[in-house]
């Protein structure tokens, strides 16, 4: 395997595809502002996607380029500064070079469920966030470069540390903490695992009759957080943590001063009633299926357990 891929962004899921792709056998680009995530059979190069100039050349030979970039801060206003002008950005040098765009997607586009989300649910956002997204989307479909859109629930997994199952969850189950969550902590929820997003998100770019629509990663069956909160407690061999809400009009009081906590108080909805995926569709077209949750609780509780800052809660870089 010669081909190139690139991989913009080292959050969660540009790692864990760098990684993935690595390990086929192919070449590998990764493409951030601080020119980290080499290693590995990896190479590592320094560029803003702000700044179309900065890419200029960089996918030259790509077969692929896996764009996992986001923005910095979970505001409504970093996201519309950052995320149209990159995307215009990658779309534009990768029509240069004739690449395949490949993105991972959130379900922030989808209006608020009655069923379980599958691939033909609307597209109708009822969040600021979710407007931004769905922008995003029907920007990409419509342009005349091919792409390849796989969207996913929220995460759990290695390297998953901001998301709702990351870091809080797994610092407060191991170190016996109580656990607060927003909305509901008994509301039927879908979590997808960071690998399985990525290995559909590679499937999926040597599939051209999936390309210009939207897939769902493979996704378990759905949970509450206190379940998958459990499911971490019995992987750490520890009694199950003590579950308490965070409601949102605790947040949208917070977000008065923080902007940050009201972008995580719009999205409330999703835990305060069930938000549910059914990936069945797209697990048959790219003949893929979830990691049972079992052995992915493991994973993630070996990789919080070997960390180098021991377990301890931090930020991470710009980058789904």
């Amino acid at each position: 395997m010669n081909e190139l891929n690139m991989v913009i962004g080292q959050g969660p899921v540009g790692a864990t595809v760098a990684a993935l792709l690595a390990a086929r056998g192919g070449r590998v680009r990764t493409v951030t502002r601080s020119g980290a995530g080499g290693g590995g059979g990896v190479e590592a190069v320094r560029a803003d996607a702000l700044d179309p100039e900065s890419l200029r050349g960089l996918f030259d030979g790509a077969t692929a380029v896996y764009d996992c970039l986001h923005a910095g801060k979970y505001t409504d206003k970093e996201w519309q500064r950052v995320l149209p002008a990159t995307d215009r950005n990658v779309r534009a040098e990768a029509a240069r070079t004739g690449a395949l765009i490949v993105y991972p997607e959130s379900l922030y586009s989808y209006a608020p469920p009655t069923g379980p989300i599958t691939e033909g649910s609307p597209r109708r956002p009822a969040t600021a966030k979710g407007h931004i997204r769905a922008a995003l989307i029907e920007a990409r479909l419509a342009d005349a470069q091919p792409v390849a859109i796989v969207a996913a629930s929220d995460f759990y997994g290695p390297h998953a540390r901001k998301a709702h199952a990351g870091d809080r969850m797994l610092a407060a189950v191991t170190g016996g903490k109580t656990l607060r969550v927003l909305g509901s902590a008994d509301q039927p929820h879908s979590f997808t695992y960071v690998p399985d997003l990525a290995a559909a998100m590679i499937a999926a770019a040597s599939r051209p009759e999936l390309w210009n629509r939207i897939l769902l990663a493979p996704t378990v069956a759905p949970l509450t957080q206190r379940e998958l909160a459990g499911r971490y407690a019995a992987a750490a061999g520890v009694g199950a943590p003590t579950v308490a809400p965070l409601p949102g009009w605790l947040l949208r009081g917070a977000g008065l001063a923080l902007p940050e906590m009201a972008g995580i108080a719009e999205m409330d909805y999703q835990f305060t009633r069930p938000f549910t995926v059914n990936s069945a569709w797209s697990e048959a077209a790219l003949g893929l299926a979830p990691t049972p949750l079992e052995d992915g609780v493991a994973a993630t509780m070996g990789w919080w357990r070997t960390r180098s800052d021991g377990g301890r809660a931090g930020g991470s870089g710009r980058g789904r």
